[in-house]
């Protein structure tokens, strides 16, 4: 007779999606979806039997099997985890567009009536803006000394840059001009001094030459980047320009 109850009440749980009953020991669990409770009888010993519609006999108690029960605390925080190793390094990104190369002369330098270098710059690959300021020293007032950049064997006459000279001397003179190379090189600072009586004579006591390199040079088309096609390809009358 036990044996017939046990097996009732295996099979009401399994319909009501309760995975197991054991005799002595209750367990329910709930599979997909909510289980339907089943109402069964237990005596003092825990044994089971259905309860039928006239309820538990004597000496017998009601127990509701396959209900789900309170929702338990909440359990304590689990240690951190250890950190993860470093990612390894990015390449390297490009060079920006801006760097700025400096020459100086400190001694004084005679400059002839003939193309001579004050100052040079070895220059990589790009576009660059040019600019130098000299000072120096001279004998007759109305003597004049012409600067500008020569690069790759060909001087830049549109930039020439005439200096009026004075009995005490020049300082301030400013040569500008702009370059666009592809292979890079070197570029010269160049001066020329036009003594109008013989015997006249010209020095450069300090010039500071610095090539800044920019992304891009913008201009307005009248006149060519050191170098550039449309230069003029031979030196001016200087001997007029004074």
């Amino acid at each position: 007779m036990q044996e017939k109850n046990r097996r009732a009440i295996v099979a009401a749980l399994a319909s009501a999606s309760v995975a197991t009953l054991a005799v002595g020991s209750v367990t329910a669990v709930q599979a997909a979806g909510t289980p339907k409770p089943v109402k069964a009888c237990a005596d003092k010993n825990q044994n089971l039997k259905l309860k039928g519609k006239t309820g538990c006999p004597a000496g017998t108690h009601s127990v509701t099997l396959g209900q789900q029960g309170p929702r338990g605390l909440q359990g304590v925080a689990g240690t951190n985890g250890t950190n993860g190793t470093n990612g390894t390094n990015g390449t390297p990104g490009q060079r920006g567009p801006s760097d700025v190369y400096v020459a100086h002369r400190t001694s004084s330098l005679a400059i002839p009536a003939a193309d001579t270098t004050v100052a040079s710059l070895t220059l990589p690959a790009g576009s660059y803006v040019l600019s130098s300021s000299l000072a120096g020293t001279e004998t007759a007032a109305d003597d004049r000394l012409y600067c500008f950049y020569s690069f790759a064997g060909r001087s830049d006459y549109d930039a020439l840059l005439p200096m009026a000279l004075t009995s005490t001397g020049f300082a301030g003179g400013t040569v500008t001009d702009t370059l666009v190379t592809a292979a890079g090189g070197t570029v010269n600072l160049q001066c020329y001094f036009y003594a109008t009586t013989t015997g006249d004579t010209a020095a450069i006591s300090s010039a500071a030459f610095t090539a800044t390199q920019v992304g891009t040079l913008h201009g307005d088309g009248t006149h060519d980047s050191l170098g550039g096609a449309n230069q003029a390809a031979t030196q001016p009358n200087r001997t007029h320009e004074h």
